[in-house]
C-alpha cells in the first residue's frame, strides 16, 4: 500500500477515531506531513482525565483529553473503531526488562503497554480499519502480527511511521482474545473535525 492509498483511506472514514496516549499537541505529524483531511475529531485518551506535558522543563503544559481510558482494556465496543492513532506511548509500564521479556511470547501481556495496544486495536477496529503508530520498535511488526495487524506502510526517519490494517485471523489458543462486555463499554459517535 503506498501513502496515497492510505491518506484516500483515513479521508473517506466517517467513523470514529481514537487517539491513544494523547494529545499530541504539536499537532500529529503524519496526519500534517502528509495533508491529510480528517472528516472527524479524534478522541484524545490518556490514563488520566489532565495531562502535564514536560513537567520538569521550562513551559509545563497541562492539556485536557476527552476521555481517561486503559490501553490494557479499551471500553469501546468489538469492531467499532476506524482509526487509531498513537505517538507517545511507552512499551513499559512498570517493568521495563519484563516488558521488553514479552516480545518473545506476546500471548498474554502483562506490562508490555505495545502488545496490549495491538491486542486491544485487533478488538476495537473495524476489519480494515487502521492502526498509524509514530516510532514503533523493531519488534512491533511482529508482534502486530500476531494479533491481526499487517504493516501495510512503513516509512523511517525523525518519526518512523508503521500503518497496520486489522485483517481476519485465527489467533492462537495462547493470545485469548477478551470478549466485549457492553454494559462497560462506551459508545462510540464520530464528531466533525475543526
Amino acid at each position: 500500500m503506498n501513502i496515497e492509498q492510505i491518506k484516500k483511506m483515513i479521508e473517506e472514514s466517517a467513523g470514529p477515531i481514537i487517539e491513544i496516549a494523547g494529545p499530541t499537541p504539536q499537532g500529529y505529524e503524519f496526519i500534517d506531513k502528509n495533508n491529510i483531511r480528517l472528516l472527524v475529531a479524534p478522541i484524545v485518551t490518556n490514563i488520566t482525565k489532565e495531562i502535564i506535558l514536560n513537567p520538569h522543563g521550562d513551559n509545563p503544559s497541562k492539556y485536557k483529553v476527552d476521555a481517561a481510558v486503559d490501553i490494557k482494556q479499551l471500553p469501546y465496543d468489538d469492531s467499532s473503531v476506524h482509526i487509531i492513532l498513537t505517538s507517545n506511548l511507552p512499551y513499559w509500564d512498570t517493568d521495563k526488562e519484563q516488558a521488553l521479556a514479552e516480545y518473545k511470547f506476546p500471548g498474554n501481556p502483562k506490562h508490555n503497554l505495545h502488545l496490549f495496544l495491538y491486542k486491544e486495536s485487533a478488538r476495537v477496529l473495524i476489519e480494515d480499519g487502521l492502526l498509524i503508530q509514530v516510532n514503533p520498535t523493531p519488534e512491533d511488526i511482529p508482534a502486530a502480527k500476531f494479533y491481526g495487524l499487517n504493516s501495510k506502510y512503513y516509512k523511517e526517519g525523525d518519526d518512523t511511521t508503521c500503518v497496520f490494517m486489522k485483517f481476519t485471523q485465527q489467533l492462537s489458543p495462547a493470545a485469548e482474545m477478551p470478549t466485549s462486555n457492553s454494559s462497560k463499554n462506551t459508545k462510540l459517535t464520530a464528531r466533525p473535525a475543526r
